[in-house]
């Protein structure tokens, strides 16, 4: 499994619960058309919805650019066409193509779902009035960049209580989105063409739509925060890197991610050695193709002959390639393919050095809030029989508690420290824009019958854009799971605080000096490294602590920790530290030294 990818909604049995897997039906709000939102733009005009219990209005399937199809496939996007007619933009579930699972999109698990024309973008803003254009948020949604779309979780609170224009966008995902070869590039019909990052691309043109037309939506495009969680958060953060995307937006907010990429050797011919290995290169796929006979024998390795056949290939064929290369769980939309790229041209770091990904993530001199979950990792252990027992295929009870907490501990610490805490010491010494860290601590699911969901899964990747959204709804199951009646009051009141940080981070821009946020505090890391860590009031509150922990001290506490039983568990947990170490362009020689001492040969 590769690092961004277990980073995701695919972490074993509570995929299915996860808030960024929201099922594309499942919606509380209540939206109506509206035809007072006839709104022009750029392309011609579009007329959207309103919720009226919310006080929001919204435009949902914009498109912003040219249907990536055809001739188009595996090319930078074009902008989009005029429109013949007012586009009525009600329709949020447009989603790119991926492998499904019922929990994201409707359909069958496993099969490929959403479509190639895929390029829309949806629009939350407050019903009323303002004398002011309002700051902008762009959305990036996370799923690994294999899953996931723009509509995925429903942003109309966020937008009317904080008074902000929120964007989502859609970006091509898995192979359709990330696919390096020279038959391509010899094929370009424009630099930018000669890129691998499609899904890359697609948000950058994303921006550029927003830029030119948001202001008729009533946003301020002097005033634009892009903001992603997990895959969403990594793309944030390849965006700051890239110089294609000066300009386009004044702040960022990067949301339990890091900043590693792939040398463009990884993505189209393969690791150097197996023990290398984070994804899937496009090369191994076209093997595959070959042998399944959907690339004739003749066809040679390159020129327009082999770009003409790839980009008429069916799509169902190319994810059947790359799921034939992968350990990944079909049922999780993993299919393991290659993301974001040092290509040259998106991301033009030739014999890219990934240790130096955090030193190129300080030379975008824009306010940043960087931070993660306290347990981000802890539902790694909840499917492993290390630390597990399963009862009637079902329910999860972990053979002892301590070792079952210290096993996502250690992880998640060591992410906080790489992905978060040296990031903001690199920026703070180097720029002059604020960085600003925090900590997401909620974890009073409670149990429900007899599981102890606290205890599993805690402060889990991505619980938290639940909070940011407002939105406490699971796909396919009972909200009362995580979200029970008992903790409405004190979840919607972290939420409404959450929003509120958030909300003024985006007012604050261009400076980012965070000022009238009544909730707490939050002083950049420069004024003495501290991190605001969110709870509720019962769990202590929302706080500024000093939690900067170094990769050493981490490992060093990991090896002598007594909770854990025995090295087989430890062995499980020094391969999770590796991920999380590749997963933040750190070395991991430490790691395998681990997996040397505890794992059996």
């Amino acid at each position: 499994m590769t690092k961004k990818h277990w980073l995701t909604c695919s972490m074993a049995a509570f995929a299915l619960l996860l808030p960024s897997c929201s099922s594309a039906s499942d919606t509380d709000t209540a939206y109506v058309p509206a035809p007072e939102t006839l709104t022009e733009i750029e392309q011609g005009q579009v007329t959207g919805v309103r919720d009226d219990e919310i006080g929001v209005v919204g435009w949902f399937g914009i498109p912003f650019a040219e249907p990536p199809v055809g001739e188009l496939r595996w090319r930078a996007p074009r902008p989009a066409a005029p429109l013949t007619e007012a586009l009525s933009a009600t329709e949020p579930t447009k989603a790119c193509l991926q492998i499904n699972s019922p929990q994201i999109l409707p359909g069958e698990e496993g099969e490929l779902v959403g479509d190639e024309d895929c390029l829309y973008l949806n629009i939350w803003a407050p019903a009323a009035k303002a004398d002011a254009p309002r700051p902008v948020m762009v959305w990036v949604h996370g799923g690994g960049n294999a899953t996931g779309f723009a509509g995925q979780s429903d942003f109309g609170r966020l937008a009317a209580r904080e008074g902000v224009i929120v964007v989502a966008l859609n970006y091509r995902l898995g192979p359709m989105g990330w696919f390096s070869h020279e038959a391509l590039r010899q094929t370009a019909e424009t630099e930018l063409d000669r890129s691998m990052n499609f899904g890359l691309l697609d948000l950058i043109e994303g921006l550029k739509w927003v830029n030119v037309n948001v202001s008729n939506f009533g946003g301020d495009p002097e005033r634009i925060t892009l903001f992603g969680e997990s895959a969403g958060g990594f793309n944030t953060a390849a965006l700051m890197m890239s110089p294609l995307t000066e300009g386009l937006f004044d702040g960022a907010i990067i949301q339990s991610a890091g900043f590693s990429t792939y040398t463009l050797e990884e993505a189209e011919t393969g690791p150097k050695t197996e023990n290398d290995r984070r994804g899937a290169s496009s090369s191994e796929a076209l093997v595959l193709l070959r042998e399944k006979g959907e690339i004739a024998s003749n066809i040679p390795d390159n020129g327009a002959t082999l770009a003409k056949l790839l980009r008429g290939l069916r799509a169902s064929a190319i994810f059947d390639a790359y799921l034939g290369l992968t350990e990944s769980d079909v049922t999780e939309g993993q299919i393991g393919n290659i993301d974001s790229t040092a290509d040259g041209v998106v991301l033009p770091f030739p014999e890219l050095d990934n240790a130096g990904n955090d030193l190129r993530i300080a030379s975008r001199d824009i306010p940043l809030i960087i931070g993660t979950n306290r347990d981000e990792t802890r539902v790694y252990a909840l499917e492993n029989p290390a630390f597990t027992n399963k009862y009637l295929g079902v329910f999860f009870q972990p053979k002892d508690r301590d070792a079952y907490i210290a096993s996502g501990e250690y992880p998640s610490r060591l992410w906080a420290s790489l992905g978060v805490h040296k990031i903001a010491e690199i920026r703070s010494q180097k720029l002059t824009a604020p960085t600003y860290t925090y900590r997401f601590d909620w974890d009073e699911q409670g149990k429900y019958m007899f599981t102890d969901f606290s205890l599993l899964i805690g402060a889990m990747h991505s619980i938290d854009v639940n909070f940011l959204s407002g939105d406490f709804r699971l796909a396919w199951l009972d909200d009362k799971m995580f979200f029970k009646p008992a903790t409405e009051s004190s979840r919607r009141a972290l939420s409404h605080d959450m929003m509120a940080f958030w909300g003024a981070f985006a007012r604050s821009l261009p400076g980012g000096e965070l000022k009238g946020v009544t909730v707490a505090d939050w002083p950049a890391w420069s004024e003495g490294q501290k991190t605001l860590v969110l709870d509720t009031k019962a769990d202590g509150g929302i706080r500024t602590e000093s939690l900067r922990d170094t990769p050493e001290q981490i490992i060093a506490e990991f090896v002598s920790d007594p909770r854990f039983l025995n090295d087989k568990q430890r062995c499980e947990i020094a391969g999770v530290m590796k991920l999380i170490a590749q997963s933040q362009s750190y070395p991991t020689d430490r790691f395998d030294e681990l997996a040397d001492q505890f794992c059996e040969a």
